[in-house]
């Protein structure tokens, strides 16, 4: 596996894990709405998966012989998206998810073309992950 591969799969790691991160503070965090229990239940599930991601992650980047970062100042350095804020609407919070997710979905879709073809098809899981994400967060909004 090419060094390029590597630092995709560290970079998209460190997203992942910022993501997580921030959807599991939106989930705990999320207050005065009558949609409370619709957000908490769907930003639970996005952070289980995005918990699942993770492993996948780090496991693809432990079998190209590397080390997986797994430290804060690690995944600061290295990732792009920015912390969440816990007083923030919930709308707010919804809408910052889905365009996070985004995000991430750009960055895949970049740099799928300069990895190896195991990496590429990680890569495009990820893609329909954070796509749907994204869909499902953007179909709350929609209907307020």
């Amino acid at each position: 596996m090419s060094n390029i591969s590597v630092d995709v799969l560290k970079k998209l790691l460190a997203d992942t894990f910022s993501l997580y991160l921030k959807t599991l503070n939106y989930h705990w965090n999320v207050r005065k709405t009558v949609d409370f229990f619709e957000i908490h239940t769907l930003l639970e599930k996005q952070y289980e998966e995005l918990a699942e991601a993770l492993d996948l992650l780090a496991e693809r980047i432990a079998i190209a012989g590397d080390y997986a970062p797994a430290t804060y100042s690690e995944y600061q350095k290295l990732t792009s998206i920015k912390d969440g804020d816990c007083k923030k609407t919930a709308i707010e919070m919804v809408t910052e998810l889905g365009k996070d997710h985004l995000e991430i979905y750009k960055f895949i879709e970049e740099n799928q073309s300069k990895v190896d073809f195991t990496t590429n098809d990680v890569l495009g899981d990820r893609a329909r992950e954070h796509t749907k994400a994204a869909w499902m967060l953007n179909a709350f909004l929609e209907k307020k």
